[in-house]
């Protein structure tokens, strides 16, 4: 007889670094990006204008720039005073600014007594600049303020008006999405699945539309989408419809040769994605996601979320945490903030194995050629192979007790649709803060340290799906600190 090992999940939807959310479910992994391309890429144009401005001695609107990598993405600050403190540590600029959050404190014109008490009277914004006749703050919308001593609030404008950097040349931020290996942008696949105009009513997007021969006329802060009939004009400023859209600016080429209303049906999109290297099976792949996407396990873990349980809206979601560059380290349940994007899965992962060969078996019948001998066909000894195969899984011990404990008590990231031990980093394998009470402090004497763990016994596990609350000291007590083994083993934290 065999037991399946706990394995270390992540929760279906997650921010994995700042510029990156991952989507998991047992139909498969996606990843949507913000792209890194030049000519998208909103982030290195600001830093670059910055770092540019201060180089060139002709120009005194910015001087004595210090580049450094200071961003802190575990900090729910301002878009953009992250986006600069990725770049640019301080300069000056009609005062002095500084965008090392951290060590702030450590700058000869910031008075911390006074920064404190700003900030408090004005939730939200943070102090990142210091003039003669008050001090500069920036708040969510990424607007600057001028607060005089009397308290008087003036405002800056954005980044471009204040440093005076030319608003028309910013880039527009694109969201991206992988399949099969292939990249292509996120608002081409939703447009693809709903239409060109539900999807502006979907991100009730701000727009206005030119008959085609008539001039633009655009301003600044706006972006056009020419098709072959009208354009539509959106707006920049508003980074979530932004990313979504850039995808159409993006394929311009093929985009001009068609209507406007042609892209609502789908036939179009082939002839504009294949024109790019995207065929016929990715689009069919498309279909299937979001038919099948969303199981019914990962549908329960969303819910208990309080996230999208659909797939288009679920794209859109991914879409919108790509707006700020904050990366949480906890996620809001139905029990309220949690901490960890961590889930133990256990013996879930049986129907898992059923429901992707499932997935399997309905895309092969897709790529076939439609015809009255067509079926799907399930080849029912796979899945036992899968399970059977699975590394994570072991004969029982059932002779020695302690041992056969141990077994249910280790929780492993290998497995089936894990990580390997080659991708677990060192920053992967740290005993984080939300690992407590939940994962004791035992690991394997391996190169599989804390790749294979064993829980702490009574885990603050919440629910059958396996999602963690947070350790309460106080109720809890130190025994959820140890393993079963250590806890059974007295003075072993002396043994050497």
């Amino acid at each position: 007889m065999k037991i399946w090992s706990n394995q270390m999940g992540l929760i279906p939807i997650r921010k994995v670094n700042p510029t990156r959310v991952a989507l998991t479910s047992y139909y498969s992994k996606l990843f949507i990006e913000r792209s890194q391309r030049s000519v998208f890429n909103y982030d290195a144009w600001i830093g670059k204008q910055i770092v540019a401005k201060g180089l060139d001695k002709t120009d005194n609107d910015i001087n004595n720039v210090k580049v450094a990598d200071v961003a802190d993405f575990g900090l729910d600050l301002p878009t953009i005073y992250t986006i600069i403190g990725s770049r640019v540590m301080s300069f000056e600029s009609n005062g002095q600014y500084w965008f090392d959050y951290k060590n702030r404190h450590r700058s000869r014109v910031l008075d911390m007594v006074q920064v404190e008490a700003l900030e408090n009277k004005h939730p939200g914004m943070v102090v990142c600049g210091k003039r003669d006749n008050g001090y500069v703050l920036v708040d969510r919308d990424n607007a600057f303020y001028l607060v005089k001593g009397n308290e008087q609030v003036e405002e800056l404008g954005h980044v471009e008006e204040l440093f005076n950097l030319n608003r028309e040349k910013a880039p527009v931020g694109m969201a991206e999405i992988s399949i099969f290996g292939k990249t292509m942008p996120v608002g081409i696949a939703l447009a693809y699945l709903v239409g060109f105009d539900r999807l502006l009513e979907l991100t009730k997007a701000s727009f206005r539309t030119v008959p085609v021969g008539t001039r633009l006329q655009m301003g600044p802060d706006e972006y056009a989408l020419k098709f072959l009939d009208e354009t539509v004009v959106l707006d920049k400023t508003d980074d979530k419809v932004s990313m979504i859209f850039a995808g159409f600016v993006h394929y311009h080429k093929q985009i001009k040769s068609f209507s406007r209303h042609s892209f609502n049906a789908k036939d179009v999109y082939f002839t504009v994605l294949d024109a790019n290297g995207i065929g016929l099976r990715y689009l069919r792949e498309l279909d299937l996601m979001n038919a099948m996407w969303v199981d019914p396990i990962t549908k329960g873990v969303l819910e208990w979320m309080k996230e999208p349980t659909e797939y288009v809206p679920l794209l859109l979601r991914a879409v919108e945490l790509l707006i700020n560059r904050y990366v949480p380290t906890v996620v809001e349940g139905a029990e309220g903030l949690i901490d960890g994007l961590e889930r133990a899965k256990g013996y879930e992962r049986i129907p898992g194995a059923v429901y992707g060969e499932l997935v399997r078996s309905i895309r092969v019948y897709n790529s076939r050629s439609a015809s009255s001998n067509s079926q799907v066909t399930m080849k029912p000894h796979e899945v036992w192979t899968n399970i059977v195969q699975d590394p994570a899984s072991a004969l029982v011990d059932d002779i020695n007790p302690i041992q056969n404990l141990k077994q249910k008590e280790i929780i492993t990231y290998g497995g089936r649709g894990g990580r390997s031990s080659r991708s677990m980093t060192a920053e992967s394998r740290l005993y984080k803060e939300s690992d407590i009470g939940f994962i004791s402090g035992d690991t394997v004497d391996s190169g599989d340290v804390a790749v294979i763990t064993y829980m702490s016994p009574n885990a603050n596990i919440t629910s059958i799906r396996g999602t963690v609350r947070k350790y309460d000291k106080e109720k809890d007590g130190s025994a959820n600190l140890l393993s079963t083994s250590a806890l059974i083993s007295p003075f072993s934290d002396r043994d050497d």
